[in-house]
């Protein structure tokens, strides 16, 4: 194994699994840094600075969007909690569906109530995901597809029940609470759909066009931001003591020996330290900067 100094970076390296090589090589990189307090809090500063950029950035291009087109604006500004909602009624929707559809084996009358209760999660969470619903904010064909595939989950769900024996004098009261939740699955989709539908196919047409414009011109710019702000970290960089500079990249060629010499195919290392950490951050907080990234890689 390639020897060198026994340094945070070299120890992480040795410590590593495949998983961390290939997901949290940026960890290496804040274990290098670490030698440095006074450049690792700049460089963290510099990471705050650069998420909370990117954000204003894009909250700001939303905003003229959404002078254009409501429905484009809407959905690239849906908040995280609506999709997690969203998802998550898919998901119990899912659940509610896998007592009858999966392959385990379960009694029918006990299994309504657990389907019960999916049911109005999965009808609760998709109402937060979608309502109130607006003509010029309408529901995307993808998000109405979602709606619809939660309610027909239900449904089958539900069928199934019945079909296999569940419903008994003591369950009717039961299934029909579940019936409700599924009605009121089948109501919100019929809903986006009548809304999404009263737009004009050109309109819709556009409203992708532009969602996709936006991305683009999202990429561009967060890529400008981070150029910068990796402009801003060499400077930092250069105002480092040499002997400490050469401390940390003699850690950081012994790490990248131990990675190798493990048999690792480690992700490129930054051109200076402390630039892993702050591109990670920047494409986990802007996933039009990581498609634009990859378009200048390829």
């Amino acid at each position: 194994m390639t020897a060198g100094p026994a340094g945070p970076a070299a120890t992480w390296a040795r410590d590593a699994s495949g998983g961390d090589v290939q997901y949290r090589i940026s960890e290496l990189d804040r274990a290098a840094i670490g030698s440095q307090p006074g450049y690792a809090a700049r460089v963290e500063a510099l990471v705050s600075a650069t998420v909370a950029e990117l954000r204003r950035s894009k909250v700001e291009a939303i905003g003229r969007m959404a002078e254009q087109d409501g429905s484009a604006a809407a959905e690239l500004g849906r908040s995280g909690a609506r999709t997690a909602a969203l998802v998550l009624g898919m998901l119990a929707s899912c659940f509610a569906a896998a007592f009858h559809l999966g392959r385990a084996v379960f009694d029918a009358v006990d299994v309504l109530p657990w389907i019960t209760v999916l049911v109005w999660v999965a009808a609760i969470l998709v109402a937060v995901a979608l309502l109130p619903l607006r003509r010029d904010a309408a529901p995307t064909s993808g998000v109405v597809a979602l709606a619809w595939s939660a309610a027909v989950l239900c449904g089958a769900a539900l069928v199934l029940s019945a079909v296999l024996g569940s419903v008994t004098a003591d369950t009717a009261a039961l299934f029909a609470v579940a019936l409700g939740g599924v009605l009121a699955l089948v109501a919100i989709a019929a809903a986006a759909s009548v809304v999404a539908n009263r737009v004009p196919s050109e309109v819709r047409a556009a409203t992708a066009r532009r969602m996709g414009e936006f991305a683009l011109a999202q990429g561009e710019s967060a890529a400008g931001i981070l150029d910068r702000a990796l402009g801003r970290l060499r400077a930092e960089w250069a105002a480092v003591d040499p002997r400490d500079r050469e401390r940390v990249e003699a850690d950081l060629d012994a790490a990248y020996g131990i990675l190798g010499d493990r048999g690792f195919d480690a992700p490129r290392r930054a051109e200076v330290p402390g630039g892993l950490v702050l591109t990670r951050t920047a494409v986990a907080a802007s996933r039009e900067l990581a498609s634009a990234l990859t378009a200048r890689r390829s």
